[in-house]
């Protein structure tokens, strides 16, 4: 798959493993419809509720590919923005606007989920690396450490202590620079769904890390549409 949101970006596939340096990537995708399929690709692996078959009719923001490497922008029914590198043909970035924690700074926005989660933050892990198999991508492929899940928190105003979310935020660091995530992304421990993703595939910042900050193997072709990711 490839790069993902208007306000984020991601990546995805699954198939066989090919090794980065010996294959020849496909054409990148130049048109809205093709760009539409690779949402739809991710979309399928990841359970969003989108509509399908996904159309233009749905799509309510569009950035025309843009930047080196390109990236793209699309927004679905004004609320679940993706970013595309087109070269790769992969989401590198997703956001639920509906529902990520960091769309959701009202009080009567927060207020209402201030209910204890489903999800601990062990299990918060497994689901997120649940997701990025489905996004056609192996932890042992890649140079990240071991990902971890932090809670997010609500201070209200008045109040002298914070309230815990239940939605939480897991990260891979990047073994070249592990202040940086490579992997990123927002479980929501009430409704056990993905709200966020971001991945540094194929960015500008992994390129400029020459060869030691390459991922040893492509990402898989094919992600995995399973339905049952999360119930």
């Amino acid at each position: 798959m490839r790069r993902l949101p208007l306000t984020c970006f991601t990546i995805l596939a699954s198939g066989s493993f090919l090794l980065a340096d010996k294959v020849a990537l496909p054409p990148p995708v130049t048109s809205l419809v093709e760009i539409l399929s690779v949402v739809e690709e991710f979309a399928l692996a990841t359970g969003l509720e989108i509509p399908r078959p996904l159309s233009t009719n749905s799509v309510t923001r569009y950035v025309p590919p843009r930047g080196n490497p390109p990236v793209a922008g699309v927004r679905i029914d004004d609320r679940f923005g993706f970013s595309l590198d087109v070269q790769h043909r992969t989401v590198i970035g997703f956001m639920d606007h509906k529902h990520a924690v960091s769309q959701l700074w009202r009080p009567e926005d927060m207020r209402p989920l201030l209910k204890p989660p489903k999800l601990n933050a062990e299990q918060a892990v497994e689901l997120a690396r649940e997701y990025l198999r489905r996004l056609g991508f192996e932890e042992r492929d890649f140079l990240v450490h071991s990902p971890s899940a932090k809670p997010w928190y609500w201070q209200p105003v008045g109040q002298d202590h914070k309230e815990q979310l239940p939605f939480y935020s897991v990260e891979w660091p990047w073994k070249v620079d592990p202040a940086r995530p490579y992997f990123r992304m927002e479980i929501d421990g009430l409704r056990e769904r993905l709200n966020y993703f971001a991945t540094m595939y194929g960015s500008p910042a992994e390129a400029s890390a020459g060869p030691e900050g390459q991922p040893k193997r492509e990402r898989r072709s094919q992600p995995d549409p399973s339905p049952e990711l999360g119930k």
